[in-house]
C-alpha cells in the first residue's frame, strides 16, 4: 500500500496523450514513461542533431529500440554508447539486452551481439551470459551461449 500523500506515478504523469515537445533528455524519458516509445525514439534523434556523439543519447536509444524488439538498431546504438563511454559496460539493462539479442535475434543480429560482447563488454556480461545459457530451452542455444561464455571467461 502506498502512503496517502504519494500519488502513483501514472497519476503524476498527467494526460498520456498530451503534447510533449522534446527539447531535453527529460522529455524523452517522459515519453518513454507514457508508453510512447516511437515518439521517444524520434525525440532522441532530434536531440542527436545537436549532440550527435552523446553516449547517453545512444544508450537511451538502444534501450528504446529493445523495448520495441528492434534488436539490430538497438545493438548499433548500444555499441555507439559503449565506444563513447566505456562506463556503460556496467549497465545491467544494456548487458541483458545484448544477451537477449543472442537468444532472440536473427543470425545477423546474433553475430552483431557477439561482436559487442567480444570487443566491448567482455567479462562484464559473463554472469548474464551464463544464466542465459543455463536457462535456454533449446539445446543448440544452450550450446552456443555456453561456448561464448567459455570464450569470454578466458579473456583477460
Amino acid at each position: 500500500a502506498q502512503p496517502e500523500d504519494v500519488e502513483p506515478e501514472s497519476q503524476t504523469l498527467g494526460d498520456p496523450n498530451r503534447e510533449v515537445v522534446v527539447t531535453h533528455v527529460e522529455d524523452v524519458e517522459l515519453l518513454s514513461k507514457l508508453g510512447r516509445t516511437s515518439e521517444a525514439i524520434a525525440g532522441i534523434k532530434k536531440l542527436q542533431l545537436k549532440s550527435k556523439h552523446s553516449p547517453t543519447l545512444h544508450f537511451m536509444l538502444g534501450g528504446l529500440y529493445f523495448d520495441k524488439e528492434q534488436y539490430g538498431p538497438g545493438l548499433t546504438a548500444y555499441q555507439a554508447a559503449l565506444e563513447g563511454d566505456g562506463a556503460y559496460k556496467s549497465q545491467a539493462k544494456l548487458n541483458a539486452d545484448v544477451v537477449l539479442a543472442l537468444r532472440a535475434g536473427k543470425k545477423r543480429v546474433r553475430k552483431q551481439a557477439e561482436r559487442i560482447i567480444i570487443r566491448l563488454l567482455k567479462k562484464n556480461v559473463l554472469d548474464e551470459l551464463n544464466s542465459a545459457a543455463e536457462g535456454a530451452a533449446r539445446k543448440a542455444v544452450r550450446r552456443r551461449l555456453g561456448k561464448l561464455a567459455r570464450r569470454v571467461s578466458r579473456m583477460p
